[in-house]
C-alpha cells in the first residue's frame, strides 16, 4: 500500500495520535467537485466577462464578481480536499471541514467496527465507479462515506487494515497475558519454592 505524500502528511498530521501513521486518505470522487466548478464558472466568470466586454463601464463590478468567483472556487476546492476520511494504522478519522475556522474529527477504532460494505447506485455512479462505503459499527449504527472512487477497492483496503490491526492487537494482548502469568509464577516460586508432588 502506498504511503501519503508530504503535502497530505503536513496537512493531516495534526489529527494523529502518538504512534499513528496514515495509510490511506479517502477523498470524495473528483467529479463531486465538477458541478460547483461548472456552476461557479458560468456565474462568476463567463457572465461577468461577457458584461465586461459588452459594457466596459461595468468593468469594476464585473471584476469584483470574478474575484468573488475565484474565492468561491478556491473555497470549494479546499472544502473537497479537507472533508476526508483518514485511514490510519490504529483508527479511522473522519474529518469534517466547515470553513477555515471550523473543523471537527471523529475517531472510530477498528475494534468498534463490525464490517465494511459498499453501494453503487445510478447510471452515472456506475459509469464513474463512484459509490458509498458503509462502515457498520458494533453498536448497530452505520457510518456512510459517500461518493468515493472505486468503493469496492476502498472496502478491501479498509478490511485489510482492520485485519492487520486486530492481529497485532491480539498478539499484544496474548503477550501481556503471558508476561502476567510468568510474573505470577515467578512470584509464587519465590514465596513457596518449587513444589514437587511425590506419590
Amino acid at each position: 500500500m502506498k504511503g501519503v505524500n508530504r503535502i497530505s502528511a503536513f496537512f493531516f498530521n495534526s489529527y494523529l495520535e502518538d504512534g499513528e501513521t496514515i495509510a490511506v486518505i479517502l477523498h470524495k470522487h473528483i467529479i463531486t467537485l465538477l458541478q460547483p466548478l461548472i456552476v461557479n464558472s458560468v456565474i462568476f466568470f463567463i457572465l461577468p466577462a461577457t458584461i465586461w466586454i459588452v459594457a466596459p463601464k461595468l468593468a469594476l463590478p464585473a471584476f469584483i464578481i470574478i474575484l468573488i468567483g475565484t474565492w468561491r472556487l478556491f473555497y470549494k476546492t479546499i472544502a473537497w480536499y479537507f472533508n476526508t476520511l483518514l485511514v490510519t494504522n490504529l483508527n479511522l478519522v473522519d474529518i469534517t471541514w466547515n470553513g477555515f475556522f471550523e473543523r471537527s474529527a471523529t475517531r472510530v477504532e477498528y475494534n468498534q467496527i463490525e464490517s465494511f460494505s459498499y453501494a453503487i447506485s445510478g447510471f452515472l455512479s456506475t459509469i464513474l465507479n463512484m459509490g458509498d462505503v458503509i462502515i457498520a459499527k458494533n453498536s448497530g449504527t452505520e457510518v456512510p462515506v459517500p461518493h468515493l472512487y472505486r468503493p469496492k477497492k476502498k472496502t478491501q483496503i479498509l478490511t485489510q487494515l482492520q485485519d492487520q490491526f486486530m492481529t497485532n492487537h491480539q498478539q499484544r494482548q496474548s503477550g501481556a497475558i503471558k508476561d502476567l502469568l510468568t510474573s505470577m509464577l515467578e512470584q509464587h516460586i519465590l514465596e513457596n519454592g518449587i513444589v514437587i508432588d511425590d506419590e
